[in-house]
C-alpha cells in the first residue's frame, strides 16, 4: 500500500505540474478584462479536469 500510495502521489505531481492550479493573469487590462480572463481560466480548467482512479 504505500509504494501505491507513493506512485499516485506522483501522479498527481506529475499532474500539477502539467496542468498547474495557480496561473498567474495579468492585472494591467481593465476590470472587466481581467474578470473575462480569470473566467475564461477556470472555464478551460473544468473542462479539462479529469478523475484519475488511483486503484
Amino acid at each position: 500500500h504505500i509504494v501505491q500510495r507513493h506512485l499516485s502521489e506522483i501522479e498527481e505531481s506529475y499532474r500539477r505540474m502539467m496542468n498547474p492550479a495557480c496561473q498567474e493573469v495579468d492585472a494591467n487590462p481593465s476590470k472587466e478584462e481581467v474578470l473575462k480572463t480569470v473566467l475564461q481560466l477556470i472555464k478551460k480548467h473544468l473542462q479539462n479536469n479529469t478523475f484519475i482512479d488511483p486503484t
